[in-house]
């Protein structure tokens, strides 16, 4: 086999181990539903069938969720395949999350690829797809996980378009521009990565100047509708920023550290019983055959949340977990319950 063809064969590989540890056993590890990945399950599943979200508004550019912030467009259109082909369910809402970590596995490889050759470039998959941090959140429905998706892609574009194939920046514009429909900090992080990379690659930009032009203004068009939409939406736009950052002028450090306190003591005192009641209750079927709740309710339900995704746990215990949830529905509340 060709260099070319081995890379290839090994990256492949390392994305089939990326897929076997992020998909097996999805749908009860980590186990209970957040109200996060409920509330994104819910308006895939509202815009499938519907074409109208949560709040009754038809085809929306960002989702406004719970009253309290936007939800962004990426994770949850591309969650619409899934649901529509498994159902709505917790397996088809996490499995969104397990594909975008696998592309990124991919992605991370192209870029080692680029900048430190094949060698370096399969390593650095392998260190991605084993990595706690990124399988914790590529097995559970939270938006985020999409960005550094999408990222790795435009910066695997641009180090390629840096690197004598300046056609490449034609990608990584738009690519980057991508990233502001992913996850809410990404507004922040892409200018500043941009204005790094123009300091770091000044000269090569230059000499590309022409197709950077082109490039910025791909950039630019795509970017345009989320620029519009947070000028028009400003005050919902900056709501749960202003209200959780350090930096708002009218809350001291002192003050949002003390809120955060409470906020995770009274996390830890519900987790217990809010795991025991949600994680599976939600599946109970009544003996003539027909769910429980509906769909639609059943993800209503679970959107309280839990924060039991934070433990570590066993297959084996899951299941019994599982089990245990179910038993304590059927007698607290099954219409068929004995």
């Amino acid at each position: 086999m060709t260099p070319r063809v081995r890379f290839w064969v090994g990256l492949l590989v390392l994305a089939a181990a990326a897929a076997v540890i992020r998909i097996v056993g999805l749908r009860d590890l980590p186990p209970g539903l957040f109200c996060d990945e409920a509330g994104l399950g819910y308006n895939a599943y509202s815009l499938l069938h519907t074409g109208r979200d949560e709040t009754g508004t038809v085809w929306p550019l960002y989702i406004w969720s719970f009253g309290v912030s936007y939800k962004n467009p990426i994770f949850i259109y591309a969650a619409m395949l899934p649901v529509e082909v498994f159902g709505l369910n917790e397996f088809s809402i996490r499995l969104t999350s397990a594909l975008f970590g696998i592309a990124t596995v991919i992605g991370v490889g192209l870029l080692g690829r680029i900048a430190f050759g094949a060698a370096g470039g399969l390593i650095a998959a392998l260190i991605l797809a084993v990595v706690p941090w990124h399988v914790h959140f590529s097995r559970i429905a939270f938006e985020l996980i999409s960005f550094p998706a999408i990222f790795v892609f435009a910066f695997a574009a641009l180090a390629a378009g840096v690197r004598g194939r300046p056609r490449w920046l034609l990608l990584a514009g738009p690519l980057f521009a991508l990233c502001f429909y992913t996850y809410g900090p990404a507004k922040v992080f892409v200018p500043a990565f941009l204005l790094g990379a123009i300091l770091v690659y000044a000269r090569r930009l230059w000499a590309a100047r022409g197709t950077l032009v082109m490039a910025i203004v791909l950039m630019v068009m795509t970017a345009m509708p989320v620029l519009v939409f947070d000028y028009m939406h400003r005050d919902r736009s900056s709501q749960y920023f202003s209200r959780t950052t350090t930096l708002n002028p009218a809350q001291s450090v002192e003050e949002n550290a003390r809120r955060d306190a409470v906020w995770q003591q009274a996390q830890l005192g519900v987790l217990l019983e809010r795991n025991r009641v949600h994680s599976a209750g939600a599946r109970v079927q009544s003996d003539c055959g027909a769910p429980y709740r509906s769909r639609m309710t059943r993800l209503r339900s679970v959107a309280v949340g839990n924060g039991a995704y934070f433990c570590t746990i066993t297959p084996t215990s899951a299941s019994r977990l599982r089990r245990r949830a179910e038993a304590s529905a059927a007698t607290r509340g099954h219409p068929c319950a004995a």
